[in-house]
């Protein structure tokens, strides 16, 4: 029995605006020039993000390493941002990263 029939209100968009929503971050990712990154990860993780790679590198969902990486940091600074900045965008860099270990 769906919401409509048990007297249950829902809203009809809900499903369809994420469908919208995440077609359009993925037409402005796919306009976004891409750089090569390097860095570490747990090998649990990576091997974790792998198997999630693979299961659904297929139809509908297509997904990449790539994709998957992207979709998480992007979902993270959006975090750090509410949490830090009230939303905001942190104020822009002076100066490159320092590669290695951070200063302790």
């Amino acid at each position: 029995m769906n919401a409509a029939h048990n007297g249950q209100s829902r809203p009809a968009n809900r499903g369809r605006h994420r469908v919208r929503a995440r077609a359009t971050e993925e037409r402005f990712q796919r306009n976004q020039r891409k750089v090569r990154v390097t860095f570490y990860l747990a090998e649990t993780l990576l091997d974790e993000l792998r198997d999630v790679t693979v299961a659904l590198s297929g139809p509908p969902e297509r997904l990449t390493l790539s994709q998957l990486a992207e979709r998480a940091l992007q979902r993270e600074v959006q975090r750090l941002k509410r949490v830090h900045h009230a939303g905001g965008d942190f104020a822009k860099r002076t100066q490159e990263l320092r590669p290695g270990r951070p200063i302790k």
